[in-house]
């Protein structure tokens, strides 16, 4: 089983901020939150003055980095992805943009 460890950090948590707190994750879900945990069989990550928070899913984009999801280039894609993820965004849900053309007669 797969468990990482990320230890002291300001988690976002339902009921909100918790300080100097560990996160340990078991097959890519949140096991425990707490202080002081531990887990011999985790990989640990040193999350002190860092921020733990759930990734933001973008459900409407066009595009970012000069780059647009209407070209559907992969290294568009790619410089999209990048983009997006520096601000914390974990997963994107394409959206074209259509033009309607009216024939008026």
């Amino acid at each position: 089983m797969e468990r990482t460890l990320l230890c002291g950090g300001r988690v976002l948590t339902p009921e909100g901020w918790r300080d100097d707190a560990d996160v340990l994750c078991e097959r890519g879900a949140i096991a425990r939150i707490g202080r002081g945990l531990s887990d011999a069989g985790a990989r640990r990550f040193d999350a002190r003055d860092r921020i733990v928070a759930p990734g933001f899913i973008d459900v409407h984009v066009h595009g970012a980095d000069g780059a647009m999801c209407e070209a559907g280039e992969e290294e568009g894609l790619r410089r999209i992805s990048a983009t997006l993820a520096r601000f914390g965004v974990t997963g994107f849900l394409a959206t074209l943009a259509t033009i309607l053309l009216a024939v008026m007669g």
